[in-house]
């Protein structure tokens, strides 16, 4: 009788872990940050740009597989499932809250899946509403404080367009007189110069270790300031730096 019990229970335990394992099979794509996982005001006024930055991600998984797709970027692997939690190659793990919720760790911070793909939006600007700006002369004065990024508009051709927003939305540009210039990415940064091209409008500037590159101003005012790269045609909106 002992043996018989035994047998049912495992068979038992056997038919929840696959049923389990069987519901969490299927697309799941990026639902929202998971805003308490963040501790510190400068984490909290990142949530746009996590947005941004994850807002693609999707993944699927079969009974022993993973295709995980984020920016256009593609990933494959096996993975393992335990305890609701399901651990890709690299370690990354997803705890399935129910059948319809995962929550993933990303670092410091975690965002929540959705069941279903990944559906791109359309991107609806509120300052650069066109396509193309005419370049206009350098102010100096007006110019010369910090700038952080606030919109970006990539050119419809690129093919890796939400990568290229999200890696400017990151970004905040310093001018200083004298023609000393700081890029920073999420708040780092080296100075290094900037000067006036030939070209209206023309900034170039000297990302260090013998780079430099140039971008056109196409507006700017004690507010405001739009920009176009060169190398990637990208539109910038940006908004003076709080100090």
């Amino acid at each position: 009788m002992k043996k018989i019990i035994l047998g049912l229970a495992l068979m038992a335990a056997t038919g929840v872990q696959a049923q389990t394992a069987t519901s969490i099979l299927g697309t799941w794509s990026f639902d929202k940050i998971n805003e308490e996982s963040l501790t510190t005001d400068e984490e909290k006024a990142a949530v746009p740009m996590l947005n941004s930055m994850f807002g693609s991600f999707e993944i699927t998984l079969d009974k022993e597989l993973y295709e995980l797709n984020m920016m256009g970027q593609e990933e494959s692997g096996a993975y393992t499932f335990a305890n609701k939690v399901v651990t890709l190659r690299d370690g990354t793990k997803i705890t399935f809250v129910n059948e319809n919720s995962g929550l993933l760790a990303a670092g410091n911070a975690s965002f929540y899946l959705k069941r279903g793909a990944y559906v791109k939006q359309d991107v609806v600007y509120k300052h650069l509403t066109k396509d193309s700006y005419d370049s206009i002369a350098v102010d100096e004065k007006l110019l010369t404080k910090k700038w952080k990024v606030e919109e970006v508009k990539a050119k419809a051709d690129d093919e890796e367009a939400e990568m290229t927003a999200m890696l400017l939305q990151m970004m905040s540009f310093e001018f200083k007189e004298g023609g000393t210039f700081t890029l920073s990415i999420m708040g780092a940064g080296q100075p290094t110069t900037w000067s006036k091209g030939e070209r209206k409008g023309e900034i170039i500037t000297n990302m260090g270790e013998g780079q430099s590159g140039s971008f056109f101003l196409k507006q700017l005012s004690e507010k405001s300031m739009i920009a176009e790269m060169e190398e990637t045609g990208a539109l910038l909106y940006l908004v003076p730096a709080a100090e």
